[in-house]
């Protein structure tokens, strides 16, 4: 297979003409996956559907990861560089291919991390006094020597961990009413077919960090979200306001100009880009599968059981059809070869009462996945 690989990428090499995509290398730091896309569709000038990538990289952070442009040639991927390098954002060229990348078609990622002020944390139960008997837990920290920080990280190369997905995706731990609208909020009144309600998620945004109530976005915008409350909705008023900055808010631009046009929220929505509006489904699933995968280790811990779903050892992960159900002697399977399933329309549960838990939380939420369910 590495062989043809190679002569593949040779013969690609030898007839460039026939080559429909530029693959190239995009640098980001500091910059929202959404926000990146936009600006790298407005620098190229190419539309953001023609942009390929196959994961969402990090915010806080530099980040590097493949791209592919579809009927875009390299020249026009030079000219834009510089436009980019002012936006915290820049991009290589790599080489003509014929093909483009697709969302989950990576096969892992490498992160050099820095990591400071480092701390033992040391739980203690707070002395009360007798009219106030609720337990309390007094955290204290304490110098974080070589020898315990080699210890928490052997103790994870013996055991792994579980690849929970993080604050980006799913949105900031915590009460809504401290934090803010999360992305999964959105999601799941998209997947309810509440389309007012998705919209005023929306343009709520997220105003808090629940860190004492520090402002995470500017006045600019903060005057945005307060005229769109005080006004009860009024897409016309709220527009005003705007920042002028054309890539400032774009998403919500979208929402309250399709507002305007349609008078109707559904229409609204599907004025976003198709990666925006799955964005936000995707991090409802997501927030499924976190809740699924830590009631799986509250209740069976980290041992394979009857009904798990695995990866059989050797076989490619690129298909479901892999996917196995454990139906004897599961102490045959090892830990990692474990797997959960996204919820969706057409997917493999468990068959044990992990199985069960999927059922149960969609249920509360009154979410039935269904193909084309969700307006696309």
């Amino acid at each position: 297979k590495v062989g043809s690989m190679v002569d593949c990428k040779n013969k690609i090499s030898e007839h460039r003409e026939e080559l429909s995509s530029t693959l190239c290398v995009v640098m980001k730091k500091q910059t929202e996956h959404l926000n990146a896309i936009n600006q790298l569709s407005a620098a190229i000038k190419c539309r953001p559907s023609d942009i390929g990538l196959a994961g969402i990289k990090d915010m806080q952070a530099i980040t590097y990861q493949y791209c592919t442009l579809r009927h875009v040639a390299p020249n026009r991927v030079l000219n834009a560089s510089n436009q980019l390098r002012r936006n915290n954002m820049d991009i290589k060229v790599v080489r003509g291919v014929d093909w483009v990348l697709n969302r989950g078609e990576l096969e892992g990622n490498r992160f050099e991390i820095l990591v400071q002020d480092l701390h033992q944390l040391e739980l203690r139960d707070k002395q009360m006094k007798e009219s106030e008997p609720n337990l309390s837990i007094e955290i204290r920290r304490r110098p974080c020597h070589k020898s315990f920080l080699e210890e928490c990280v052997s103790r994870v190369q013996r055991g792994g961990f579980v690849n929970f997905y993080g604050e980006q995706r799913v949105g900031n731990a915590g009460d809504s009413a401290d934090i803010g609208v999360r992305s999964f909020d959105i999601g799941r009144a998209m997947l309810q077919k509440k389309w007012t309600e998705a919209v005023n998620l929306i343009m709520i945004g997220r105003s808090l960090t629940g860190k004492g109530g520090e402002f995470v976005e500017g006045p600019e915008r903060r005057l945005v979200r307060s005229t769109w409350k005080e006004s009860g909705g009024d897409p016309i008023k709220a527009l005003k306001v705007f920042p002028r900055d054309a890539n400032s808010m774009p998403r919500e631009r979208a929402v309250l100009q399709g507002l305007k046009r349609y008078k109707d929220p559904l229409a609204a929505l599907q004025c976003l880009q198709f990666s925006v509006r799955t964005f936000w489904i995707n991090a409802y699933q997501s927030y499924i599968w976190n809740l699924v995968a830590t009631e799986r280790i509250q209740r069976h811990g980290m041992k394979p059981i009857l009904g798990d779903l695995y990866w059989p050892q050797g076989e490619s992960s690129e298909s479901k059809k892999n996917v196995k159900v454990i139906t004897d002697d599961p102490s045959m399977i090892d830990i990692r070869q474990i797997v959960l399933p996204l919820p969706g329309s057409n997917v493999q549960y468990p068959t044990n009462d992990i199985g069960d838990i999927y059922g149960d939380l969609l249920k509360k939420d009154d979410i039935v996945f269904e193909k084309g369910a969700v307006a696309e």
